[in-house]
């Protein structure tokens, strides 16, 4: 299953960023070549190693197409990861993060664990212990294993408080041993939120040139990927207006936001010059 894309390996960004750094100019290089070109570890073969599960994470994050994962096929940065790598090589950015992070909880991407820490898990727990995450996978997807709902509850976490994954979301905190609070909004600036909306719309709402204010709070929606409370969605929501990002319809409820933007690419560019 897509919910289950890596059971062993936690998101390494160094070894995303050595990959995208060799396959720019080598998309067609097997896995061995590229592990003995990064560094990466192949294991005792193919299957075993890092290299695959490295490019696994890379396609879930939005940064190499689908086809990428397979070994016949030429691994190619997606339009996004092409920005993304051009303006950071190194995904130390938060910029990167944040993209990186919306591509792999997406509901779309159908990586299922994923997306429920994100957008069901996290919003409805303010703080929690490794056992309460456990329960959540246990309830959420029975045909996990013991070991399995171990496994993931480690690569979750590491996942959004390791230097090596995607920390600068702040989508969790390191409270103590075993123990996490949830992370407080701090998306960089209006632009990136606006790419990460014109993501979503594109997702959801492709035909739609507005949409009502309260559906970006269902879980999945805007809300829930940039862990913002009602409150925050309308500060964010004003710093996007202002910018000139959308409109909002305010005289009388429903309330609507209305899309401004033509290119959610220029968003991105723009998020990562301010």
């Amino acid at each position: 299953m897509k919910a289950y894309f890596h059971k062993t390996f936690v998101l390494e960004r160094d070894n995303i960023a050595k990959i995208l750094a060799f396959v720019s100019t080598n998309p067609t290089a097997d896995r061995q070549l590229i592990a003995e070109h990064t560094g990466i570890g192949i294991g005792k073969n193919v299957s075993d190693g890092k290299v695959r599960p490295t490019i696994q994470y890379a396609v879930y994050a939005g940064l190499l197409t689908p086809e990428s994962s397979d070994n016949k096929s030429p691994i190619t940065l997606t339009e996004q990861g092409s920005l993304m790598f051009e303006n950071d090589p190194r995904l130390k950015s938060r910029v990167t993060q944040w993209a990186m992070h919306y591509f792999l909880c997406r509901e779309e991407n159908e990586a299922l664990v994923w997306s429920y820490f994100v957008h069901r898990f996290v919003p409805a727990h303010q703080q929690f212990d490794g056992e309460t995450l456990s329960e959540g996978l246990r309830s959420n997807f029975v045909d996990l294993s013991e070991g399995g709902i171990a496994d993931y509850r480690r690569i979750l976490t590491s996942c959004y408080v390791d230097g090596n994954g995607l920390a600068k979301v702040g989508l969790i905190e390191s409270h103590e041993r075993n123990k996490y609070l949830r992370g407080r909004a701090s998306y960089p600036n209006a632009s990136l939120a606006a790419y990460l909306l014109a993501e979503l719309w594109e997702a959801k709402h492709p035909d739609r040139a507005m949409v009502g204010a309260d559906v970006l709070m269902l879980p999945g929606h805007f809300a829930t990927t940039l862990n913002l409370s009602t409150g925050d969605v309308q500060h964010v929501l004003d710093d996007m207006t202002a910018a000139g990002f959308i409109r909002q319809s305010r005289e009388a409820p429903p309330y609507q936001v209305i899309r401004q933007w033509n290119d959610k690419y220029e968003l991105l560019r723009r998020a990562y010059d301010e």
